[in-house]
Formats: structure tokens, C-alpha cells, sequence
């Protein structure tokens, strides 16, 4: 009997076929869990520091980044086992924190975060309409569940573990995050389960966004024995090219000092639209749009008219980072993708004296400044497509060990893992054109497109923006692409679409749906 059914955009498991565990209130207790630990887990210096029964609806999270991850208050939970763990890394002491629900659905999930950080506690208002599975809509699915903060608990958005002063770089902190701690958490995570539960996990399950997305592909290629099933959202693979990549538009605009109007931009996009068959049409396909942007030169805009620099500028910035003698370093936006928005991930804002500045994602410019060049001193607005080529190498030297290019899947499929990879075609934050990439590069390690469609999938979606379906497209929701890969690894039914949906913010319910089919 299949455990999958659907209620709404974020609960899968159907909870009334199962019923209390009467272990878990019997083992929720620290020194039992203690002297599980000390005698039958291999990862040393763990210490629990809390373990009780939650039986009041709610929990406060902690605060992890005061305005990125402030506390916030969870409600509606079902009663569960709060258990967090302590374990030292080193010099740095990481908390993991397992909810195990008193109705189990005998399962285990492993949460990741975003960004830089393996922990993601999201506002539920603040994500409605997004793809990111937190704690607690996990535990509303009856999943035994971990997430871990890595040890990281910087006020920073990304420049955390930095010494400017002595220009030295925390890379203890580093590799938790891009390696170790994910891996502990789920040892740790399905070893408790097991201990407080009286009988281990039937499956584990892992999903993550970005740079959750990153976790979860890195954990499918170099730990595949931790989950049965993997699921990663528009993920960064390429991280040391990724970031450049994103400041790239206005690396740009800087080289021409061109910080192009909205109202520029917008036109070009339009413009796009009108080749691909118009705005709906546009939406509805995940074909790349060639376009040419000197078509537009002498058209007649708001912001006045379409100059032969604005040209070059939209033209480089499609074709994508580059070296200055025109070498190929990284994707860029597709021509008609979102972007030029405020507060979005490239755009421009007016100066006092009426003119506009580029104004690159802050995660970039804190990589740059903080991570690459340990100079709290620098200003973006220096940095021209020379420049911008320095950092791109550096990055790609100081930080290869982030890149997941080798995309040798050949352990996950030997293990009987099943990965779904899907990414929305109007992600202005990571190109969907990398993630296509690295599909490909799958494919050609694991034996062509039948023998990896066996365990891995990737799904491309028109119109999704980044870990979101409430932007222009119907993508896959928390629950429609759970339930797919729940029936993929439990089931043995391979998802030859999975049904997406459009979040409509304003009456917080689907407006439309549509089947998007396997790439």
C-alpha cells in the first residue's frame, strides 16, 4: 500500500496509517541517548545537551544570522522527541538537532540550508511557494528528521571565517560546511532514530535548494549509503565559478560604465519574448531563446533609446562570463530571464545625482571581498572584466575543493540511489544552463541517457524562478516532487514528469497546474 497522498502544496505522507511509537517516550532521555552514542556510534565527541518530549505545538528556533535566519517561531507540530547534540569538530563545536515524532511514518529526512550554511529556518510566510523542506514540514510528514549548523554562527551573510587582520581563513568551519557535517548529521540522525525508535528507518530522504541543492548532489556523489532517495533544487554545483559568475552582468556594466536602465532591460526582454512566441509562450518552454541584441540598437524605451553599448552589454551578459580574450568561464542569464529587480540578484539603483549603479548580490561581493581578496576595504565598483578574471582564477584555485563537476554518479546507482535534479529555466541566481551541464556529464559517465535515467532525473522547468513556483511558472511543489521520489525509491515507479503547480501568494492556493515531463 502506497504511503503517498497528496493534501496540499506541502504534505505528502498519508499519517493515518500509522500509529505511536511507544519506544520513543521511553528513550527520549539524554543519558540513554548518551550511552547509545558512547558505545555504538564511531563519530567521537558527541555530548547530548537536550532530550525531552514536546508535546506543546511549537517551537522557537535558534538564531543563526540576525536578518538572514532570525529566530522564528514554528506552530501546529505534532508531539516529537527534541533531541540536540553536540559535537566537536575540533577547535569549533557543531549542534545537530533530530525531531522524532511520537507518530513516526518510520522514516528518516536529513534538512539542509542555503547559501553558505548547511541550516535553513525559514519564516513559513516568508516561504510559502518556495522549494525548501525545513524541520518542520518535515516533521508534519512524520519523518525522523536532522539538520546541523555546521559549527557556523556568524552575523555574516557569506564572509564568516575570516581573519582580516591576520589574513587567515577558518578552514575548519569551511570543510564542516562543504563536506563533513552533512555526512556526521546523517550518521548521527538514522543511528538515534534506530536507538529511539527500537528498529531502524525503512528509507532516508534528503532535499536541499541552492546551496542546500549543493549538499545534497555532493552527499549523493560522495557518500550514496546515506540516503535511499536525493532530491536537489536548482543546486550550485560549481560553487568557485557560480559566484563569480553571478557578479558577472555587473562586471559589465562597470567595464562600460553602462548600468543599464530597467526600463532597457525590460525591452530586451520583450523582445525575447516576442521571438519565442510571445510572454506565455515564453513560459512554457525550456528552449534556449538565441537572440540578437544589436537588433534592438535605435528602439525607443522610457529610458531612452537602445544605445550600441547598451547592445554590447546585454550581449555579454547573455553569452556570459568570459575571459578578456573571449574564453568561455561561465554561464550567463538566458536571454528574457528575470532580472533588474529590486532586491533581486543582479540589478541597478539610482545614485543621488540621478544616474544608476550596478549593484551585484551581496553573497558575491562578500565572497569576493571577504573569502578571495581578505580585504574589508574593497569596493566592487572597482572591478572591470580584467579584474574580474583574476578573481575567477583564484577562485578556481583557492577553492576547487567546492566544485562537484566530476559528475560520477556510478556508487549512488550501484547502491540502488534514486537522484532528482530540477532547476527553473527564470533562475536569475544560478544558471539553469550548469545544472544541464552536469545532467549531461551524468549521462556520459554513467553509460547515456537510458542507463542514467535509471536513478537520476533532471527536470527543467519554464518559467520557476529560484527554489520558487509562485513566480511565472508550475513547478514542482514540497509535496507533488516528495512524492514522486517516494514512489520512485519505494515503489520502483521512475517519474517520467512530476505535476507542478503555480503559488499564487495572494490567495495562497494554486491557480493553475501542468505536467513537467523528464528532461
Amino acid at each position: 500500500m502506497s504511503i503517498v497522498k497528496i493534501t496540499d502544496f506541502n504534505h505528502w505522507i498519508d499519517m493515518s496509517l500509522f500509529s505511536e511509537n511507544k519506544f520513543i517516550s521511553e528513550n527520549c532521555n539524554i543519558e540513554k541517548i548518551q550511552k547509545f552514542l558512547d558505545e555504538n556510534v564511531k563519530v567521537k565527541d558527541l555530548r547530548v545537551t537536550k532530550a525531552e518530549i514536546n508535546t506543546k505545538g511549537n517551537f522557537t528556533s535558534p538564531v543563526i544570522t540576525p536578518g538572514m535566519m532570525p529566530a522564528t517561531e514554528y506552530t501546529g507540530l505534532p508531539a516529537f522527541c527534541d533531541i540536540h547534540i553536540e559535537h566537536c569538530t575540533g577547535k569549533h563545536t557543531e549542534n545537530i538537532i533530530l525531531w522524532i515524532p511520537l507518530v513516526w511514518n518510520e522514516r528518516f529526512f536529513g534538512c539542509n540550508g542555503g547559501g553558505n550554511r548547511t541550516i535553513m529556518w525559514m519564516p513559513e510566510f516568508l516561504g510559502a511557494g518556495s522549494r525548501q523542506i525545513s524541520m518542520p514540514v518535515a516533521l508534519r510528514n512524520g519523518y525522523a528528521c536532522a539538520c546541523t549548523d555546521a559549527a557556523c554562527r556568524s552575523e555574516q551573510f557569506f564572509g564568516w571565517g575570516v581573519d582580516h587582520e591576520n589574513k587567515e581563513f577558518d578552514y575548519e568551519m569551511y570543510f564542516n560546511w562543504i563536506d563533513y557535517s552533512t555526512h556526521i548529521m546523517a550518521v548521527v540522525g538514522k543511528s538515534v532514530t534506530e536507538f529511539i525508535c527500537n528498529k531502524p528507518p525503512k528509507y532516508s530522504y534528503t532535499m536541499g535548494a541552492s546551496g542546500g541543492g549543493r549538499q545534497v548532489a555532493y552527499s549523493a556523489q560522495k557518500y550514496p549509503q546515506d540516503y535511499d532517495g536525493y532530491w536537489a533544487d536548482c543546486p550550485v554545483l560549481t560553487y568557485q565559478k557560480m559566484l563569480p559568475a553571478l557578479a558577472w552582468p555587473a562586471v559589465v556594466m562597470n567595464e562600460y560604465n553602462n548600468a543599464m536602465h530597467p526600463a532597457k532591460f525590460e525591452a530586451f526582454r520583450e523582445a525575447v519574448w516576442e521571438k519565442a512566441g510571445g510572454k506565455d509562450a515564453f513560459y512554457e518552454t525550456t528552449d534556449y531563446i538565441d537572440f540578437d541584441a544589436f537588433s534592438l540598437i535605435g528602439k525607443e524605451t522610457p529610458a531612452g533609446e537602445i544605445t550600441h553599448t547598451d547592445a554590447v552589454v546585454m550581449h555579454k551578459i547573455w553569452e556570459g562570463a568570459r575571459s578578456p580574450e573571449g574564453e568561455f568561464l561561465w554561464y550567463g542569464m538566458r536571454p528574457g530571464v528575470t532580472a533588474w529587480e529590486a532586491n533581486g540578484y543582479s540589478a541597478v539603483a539610482q545614485k543621488e545625482d540621478g544616474s544608476y549603479k550596478a549593484v551585484p548580490f551581496s553573497l558575491t561581493v562578500e565572497y569576493m571581498r571577504d573569502w578571495l581578496l581578505m580585504d574589508n576595504s574593497w569596493e566592487f565598483e572597482s572591478l572591470t572584466t580584467e579584474g574580474f578574471h583574476k578573481l575567477f582564477i583564484k577562485s578556481c584555485c583557492d577553492f576547487s575543493s567546492m566544485d562537484l563537476d566530476n559528475p560520477d554518479m556510478r556508487n549512488l546507482r550501484d547502491l540502488g540511489g534514486k537522484l532528482i535534479l530540477c532547476h527553473g529555466v527564470d533562475d536569475s541566481a544560478i544558471y539553469v544552463d550548469g545544472t544541464i551541464d552536469y545532467y549531461e556529464k551524468i549521462m556520459k559517465v554513467c553509460g547515456g541517457r537510458e542507463k542514467t535515467m535509471e536513478f537520476a532525473r533532471l527536470f527543467v522547468i519554464p518559467g520557476d524562478d529560484h527554489a520558487s513556483y509562485a513566480k511565472f511558472g508550475c513547478g514542482p511543489s514540497n509535496a507533488t516532487a516528495m512524492a514522486a521520489l517516494t514512489e520512485w525509491v519505494e515503489e520502483n515507479k521512475a517519474p517520467d514528469f512530476i505535476r507542478g503547480q503555480h503559488f499564487d501568494k495572494n490567495t495562497m492556493s494554486a491557480d493553475r497546474e501542468k505536467n513537467n515531463p523528464v528532461y
